[in-house]
């Protein structure tokens, strides 16, 4: 049985090892309630505490937490730690959660960037804390010797996945390494399926010059148990599509199944360098994500023949029609369609299967879904909308304890697939049914009538996350 942890006792240890020939550990406290370290997580950074390690989680297990909680731990004046690969919206969100500590326990972050002087970085770099620096700028200052080398704790990378198909990062981690022997190298990704193939994981290690790799599967003894003290109840609802919203649906999947049929036929050599197990990939998964034959294709796009080229930029276009056709509405299809229709420089690159007998039936069935000949605002719905009509109905009539209210009070979250249903699903909660159709329907032509507005949730009280929260933060950190 393992011994309990005690944040004091490892505290002290670490004080006793503060001397500057025997390498630094930070403590590991407890953190603020904002932000509070699950039991696995916990364990995640006391297991390697001194290692060197490539954190690879699961998606949707939260790596950004972990993360989080590494910055933290690295937010103090006696330590120095550079942060490297991350976008905007990543260093909005952080620096969100770490302006939020407070500034007499946590060094307030700071960003290096192209706007800052090499004096001021020099001076930045001697107050310790963490860093979030561009990697151009960080290699510049590692060869040029204006980053006192010996001071850095920790390099932290995020989204290390990326690595295998850039050098300049591995680059700045193999100069960190000869100038710095001591110090730590931490990598964290949740996208598994980017290191799977062979022999990516061992050139990922490798590029990143850590020894140990802690793998975080949803299966995970600790996830598991962590998770399993607060199980959600699920609920699975069915929808019938209609049938003629069926038929749409087969319909381009047919079409997409040709086109990466003859795409297959047409590259014979680069077919055969792929694994036997990509073979079945175009028909299994290939409807839905791109396959590795596209991939490689797109690697030369500037040099392969017209018919490959005309057959990648069909597959795009239909796979993107079939997430449509199954995430939104009829009208946005037949929207679509019709814009390729008249697109003399879309129909000018594609294949052609506009034209044939299934590219007919398609258009007929989405018009017949769309109502097109109808100037009315009517046509089928998506069975999804009444669906959560239905649920958010529901949800109204349950009654909830005051004891059981969070600080921030009841709320409903729901998760959509992409940007563009965010925006249609909020337009959708804010105006009802009868008014979005119509929005939809003047997509395609004129519309007489002016259904009034019947808003399924108070339209004071949809916010869409990213957009209300993440934009604004996004922004703030570009002014700086």
């Amino acid at each position: 049985m393992e011994p309990e942890f005690d944040p004091n006792k490892v505290k002290k240890e670490v004080v006793l090892e503060a001397d500057p020939a025997v390498e630094y550990h930070p403590p590991i406290e407890a953190f603020p309630e904002a932000v509070p370290l699950l039991e696995h997580e916990h364990r995640l950074m006391l297991d390697n505490l001194t290692r060197d390690t490539l954190f690879v989680f699961a998606g949707g297990l939260g790596v950004e937490r972990l993360f989080l909680h590494y910055l933290m731990l690295y937010s103090s004046r006696k330590l120095l730690a550079l942060v490297i690969n991350t976008t905007d919206q990543d260093e909005a969100f952080f620096l969100s959660k770490l302006n939020a500590l407070p500034t007499d326990q946590f060094t307030p972050p700071k960003i290096l960037n192209a706007d800052v002087s090499i004096a001021d970085r020099q001076a930045l770099y001697l107050q310790g804390g963490v860093h979030f620096i561009t990697s151009r700028i960080l290699m510049v200052d590692f060869l040029t010797d204006r980053i006192p080398a010996k001071m850095v704790a920790v390099i932290l990378v995020y989204r290390a996945h990326q690595l295998l198909n850039t050098f300049q990062d591995a680059f700045i981690l193999r100069l960190y390494r000869e100038k710095n022997k001591e110090g730590r190298v931490r990598a964290f990704t949740d996208q598994p399926q980017a290191i799977a193939g062979l022999g990516q994981l061992q050139r990922l290690v490798d590029r990143l010059y850590v020894r140990h790799v802690r793998l975080v599967p949803r299966y995970d003894e600790g996830v598991v148990e962590t998770l399993s003290k607060s199980e959600p109840t699920s609920i699975e609802l069915g929808i019938d599509l209609p049938g003629a919203m069926r038929r749409c649906i087969s319909l381009i999947s047919d079409l997409l199944k040709v086109c990466l049929r003859e795409l297959k036929q047409s590259a014979v050599r680069v077919k055969s360098q792929i694994e036997e197990d990509a073979e079945s990939e175009a028909f299994n998964s290939g409807l839905y994500f791109v396959t590795e034959l596209e991939r490689r294709l797109r690697l030369k796009r500037s040099y392969l023949p017209d018919r490959q080229q005309r057959l990648l930029q069909d597959c795009e276009f239909l796979r993107n029609l079939l997430r449509i056709a199954e995430t939104r509405d009829a009208c946005t299809v037949l929207s679509k369609l019709n814009w390729f229709s008249k697109d003399k420089e879309a129909l000018e690159h594609s294949s052609g299967w506009l034209f044939t007998p299934t590219g007919n039936r398609l258009m007929a069935v989405s018009q017949e879904l769309a109502s097109a000949l109808s100037p009315r605002p009517e046509f089928a719905e998506p069975p999804k909308w009444t669906a959560l009509q239905g649920v958010l109905d529901e949800v109204r009539e349950l009654y909830v304890s005051p004891e059981e209210v969070p600080p921030g009070g009841p709320s409903v979250v729901i998760f959509v697939a992409d940007d563009a249903s965010q925006l249609q699903l909020t337009d959708l909660l804010k105006r009802g049914i009868a008014r979005t159709k119509m929005d939809l329907k003047k997509s395609i032509r004129t519309v007489t009538g002016d259904p009034d507005i019947s808003p399924l949730w108070d339209p004071d009280q949809v916010f869409p996350f990213y957009t209300k929260e993440m934009k604004e933060a996004t922004r703030a950190v570009k002014k700086r």
